[in-house]
């Protein structure tokens, strides 16, 4: 389980595609700081388990469900990724609580950046956006935002300059695919 607060933004640095399983290594340094083997990383919002860790890096792999499913299917060497470690029970829990089970990926309609507070625009799938709702929370690449309005198909959420300096939103455009989780408590009061 994750807060969607990103600890720090890694560089893919290999990417080996074997057969049904796909093994990234990704540049970092805060993380590691207690990283292990066997913990989960969420890595733009997928649960990802270290499988090596090292001074300056961690390895990953990928199943084929996951590439498939993810914008991971896209990824090339040099791709900028956001990093959170799981979240510790005695510790405050900001943002809101994120698996790393990436439900759909969504694409960038539009970023208008401005100092203070950006503008993000997401078009997502129809059967995915019913699911959503104002002052809803969602997981863009992991990062914890608010739904602040709902056209149809397309969301919109506000970025802080914090979160846009923390993330990898800094390199984001038009047509950008992102991966994308709702907050899992909205289907339980959906059905309530």
């Amino acid at each position: 389980m994750f807060t969607g607060l990103i600890e720090e933004t890694g560089i893919l640095k290999k990417i080996d595609r074997r057969g049904q399983f796909w093994e990234i290594t990704v540049s970092c340094c805060k993380i590691l700081e207690d990283l292990k083997t066997g913990d989960s990383v969420c890595t733009d919002g997928m649960c990802l388990t270290a499988i090596e860790t090292g001074k300056n890096f961690f390895k990953a792999q990928m199943s084929r469900s996951t590439v498939n499913s993810t914008k991971s299917k896209h990824y090339r060497s040099g791709d900028t990724v956001n990093l959170e470690r799981a979240m510790k029970a005695d510790g405050r829990i900001g943002g809101h609580f994120v698996q790393g089970h990436v439900e759909t990926t969504g694409k960038v309609l539009r970023f208008l950046r401005s100092k203070g507070n950006s503008k993000l625009e997401i078009l997502v799938p129809s059967e995915f956006s019913e699911g959503v709702s104002l002052k809803g929370y969602i997981a863009v690449d992991g990062i914890s935002l608010t739904i602040n309005a709902k056209k149809g198909c397309a969301i919109e959420m506000t970025v802080i300059e914090e979160t846009y300096k923390k993330t990898n939103l800094r390199f984001v455009r038009q047509g950008l695919q992102v991966n994308i989780e709702r907050d899992f408590m909205s289907p339980i009061i959906r059905r309530a």
